[in-house]
């Protein structure tokens, strides 16, 4: 009986996606899938390299969907990608092959490798994610390990030290007297802390209009409506450059270009203290804020402010687009900020009244 569903759901999934591709469907083609999952035939080293380019390739047609039924983001593919190259210089390094016979010992080799290269904890869980998604996405039509169901399948990553500009460190960028493609850039980020939205949704802030002080805007990664109401900042923009005409950067790097620089100019510099796991190791460095922003700087600006300017947590998710109030506060992290801020303004750390 058991043999029986694994066959008809094999048959069901080959079928579906026969479909799906509009290609026709193949008795030789059939078997083989068969063949894979009742354990007759051993696919090459080979061929899991050419499965993951396809796995990729379906992302980006929307073949491959999420849970919910929404396509991917271009961002997802490449996430992918860059999995793949790290994997394939894996092999090159060691040589060691990744097949569709992984066990956990390849795994736990591969972390080792990562973490010998001073490799951080993000990034070493990041490809592990990646890796194990598409073992659980392939089981049972390319192979039918189960190293997936694995609980030791896993690297856990760890919270990165994040910083937010404030209202006047914002402020004092606004401010400076710019030409040409700083301007762009200065005006472009400027802007995104007063929006809240991601790169990609700043790409396409042309697209949308405006309705006297509000925006609507229809978000990518989450496909949710979001009205944001416009600061003052945000609408000295719009009317500097007209409806439709604001500079638009298709890529976080190609925003980041410039950002660093530009903080510097403004005079945001006071020292942060940074820790990070790498090559196994805790490490601290201080770094000037200026060093520390990019692109999503802008967004988590804008709620860390409304925050702090005591603005309901309900409200300022509506523009976020965070789901719940514990998510939203993991992404502002500033607990610890605040109680040493609140312990700070206490008299008992100001010393005795004159």
């Amino acid at each position: 009986m058991l043999i029986k569903n694994k066959i008809e759901s094999v048959v069901a999934k080959y079928v579906a996606q026969c479909k799906i591709l509009e290609k026709p469907i193949l008795r030789s083609e059939l078997s083989e899938h068969l063949d894979y999952a009742l354990n007759k035939k051993v696919r090459s080293t080979y061929d899991l390299w050419a499965d993951w380019d396809q796995f990729v390739s379906d992302i980006r047609s929307g073949v491959i969907l999420k849970k919910d039924g929404t396509r991917y983001r271009e961002a997802s593919a490449k996430h992918y990608e860059n999995s793949k190259t790290i994997l394939k210089r894996y092999e090159v390094t060691t040589g060691k092959v990744i097949s569709y016979s992984l066990n956990m010992n390849g795994v736990k080799h591969f972390i080792g490798w990562m973490v010998t290269l001073g490799q951080s904890k993000n990034s070493i869980a990041c490809v592990i994610k990646d890796l194990k998604a598409f073992f659980v996405r392939t089981h049972g039509i390319k192979h039918n390990n189960k190293i997936a169901l694995d609980k030791d399948f896993s690297y856990s990553g760890e919270e990165s030290d994040t910083i937010a500009l404030s209202d006047s460190e914002i402020l004092s960028l606004y401010s400076l007297e710019l030409t040409g493609s700083l301007e762009k850039a200065r005006d472009v980020f400027v802007f995104g802390c007063w929006v809240a939205l991601r790169v990609g949704d700043l790409s396409r802030i042309n697209d949308y209009h405006r309705r006297g002080n509000l925006i609507e805007v229809l978000t990518t990664k989450t496909s949710e409506k979001v009205i944001i109401p416009l600061h003052w900042m945000a609408r000295k923009i719009l009317d500097k450059y007209g409806d439709g005409n604001l500079p638009v950067y298709t890529t976080a790097e190609g925003l980041s270009y410039h950002l660093n620089d530009l903080c510097k100019m403004a005079g945001i510099n006071s020292k942060h203290l940074i820790t990070i796991t790498k090559g196994g190791n805790r490490i601290a460095e201080y770094y000037e804020k200026w060093q520390l922003v990019s692109p999503h700087t802008a967004r988590r600006s804008f709620a860390t402010n409304m925050y702090k300017a005591g603005f309901p947590v309900k409200s300022i998710m509506k523009i976020t687009g965070h789901r719940t109030e514990a998510a939203f506060f993991r992404y502002i992290r500033i607990d610890k900020e605040q109680n040493a801020e609140e312990l700070a303004a206490s008299p008992y750390f100001n010393g005795p009244a004159a």
